[in-house]
């Protein structure tokens, strides 16, 4: 009775795993910095990704936000780790996966829940092309590239420098690739203009997932959508939505404006209504 006592006693103090996903994972930095702040664990560090990515003297394109500069979470070290966390990161480009799976071998963070798949997300499944060469400024880690820069090349051309990628809608690859049946913590997704998309392809992921941060641009699928019918949505999905600005957030939610739907770069985060604390 005191072994089974002692035993509930400890799995009742181990932290429940962290799991987030980040869709367009890109250079990493950003699923690096998540994963530290979720899981607790000091082997997530964005330096020392840094140097796995260009161990083999690979040039990385310079990251548009500076993730790779901006600072991380400081752990106490009387925190446990949250034992079980995944961290899902998502890139299509090949040649960026490549590397971020090398890094990611290199420092052994598959043993610790980092997860990097080769895979497009979008509203259905299917195929598409994306590069595997270098493509004017496209290489390795390039932002706002992707899907639509082979897309405007020859067929000729496309045979030569791009490569076919799976593309899985949200609820396919949540079903198939995460392992645990709890929520998902954190979702980001950064796909270019394909955004809603992604969202309208998860909509069982969307009932598990505390917290949301997507990008609302001019490109892509965003042309011909509204930001506004990925508001109401949401909120159907009980998530309030905010602009996310530095250190400053202004609500969207039951809060419209008619000028908002104008197409400009932006970020939007969204929290789950059934997360107090987290909303408050």
């Amino acid at each position: 009775q005191k072994e089974r006592t002692s035993s509930s006693s400890n799995e009742a103090q181990q932290p429940r795993p962290f799991v987030g996903i980040s869709i367009g994972c890109n250079k990493g930095f950003d699923a690096i910095a998540t994963m530290r702040m979720g899981s607790w664990n000091a082997k997530f560090d964005k330096v020392n990704w840094g140097k796995a990515l260009q161990a083999d003297g690979v040039g990385i394109d310079k990251a548009v936000c500076a993730q790779d500069g901006n600072g991380q979470a400081q752990l106490r070290d009387d925190v446990k780790v949250r034992l079980g966390s995944e961290m899902h990161c998502v890139e299509p480009m090949p040649m960026t996966h490549a590397v971020l799976q090398q890094a990611a071998k290199s420092l052994a963070l598959a043993d610790d829940g980092l997860r990097v798949a080769n895979y497009a997300i979008g509203k259905t499944n299917g195929t598409a092309l994306f590069p595997t060469a270098k493509l004017g400024r496209v290489k390795v880690g390039t932002e706002n590239q992707g899907l639509d820069s082979c897309a405007k090349l020859s067929v000729e051309r496309q045979k030569e420098a791009c490569q076919e990628v799976a593309i899985l809608s949200l609820d396919e690859y949540v079903s198939k690739y995460v392992a645990s049946q709890g929520p998902i913590h954190m979702l980001s997704i950064d796909v270019e203009g394909y955004d809603f998309d992604v969202m309208l392809g998860g909509r069982e992921a969307l009932k598990r997932t505390h917290y949301i941060e997507f990008e609302y641009n001019w490109m892509g699928s965003w042309r011909h959508q509204h930001l506004q019918d990925t508001i109401k949505m949401l909120d159907e999905e009980r998530f309030t939505c905010y602009w996310a600005g530095k250190d400053k957030l202004w609500r969207i939610t039951d809060c419209w404006q008619d000028y908002y739907d104008k197409h400009h770069w932006s970020n939007v985060a969204c929290v789950s209504q059934l997360q107090v604390e987290l909303a408050s």
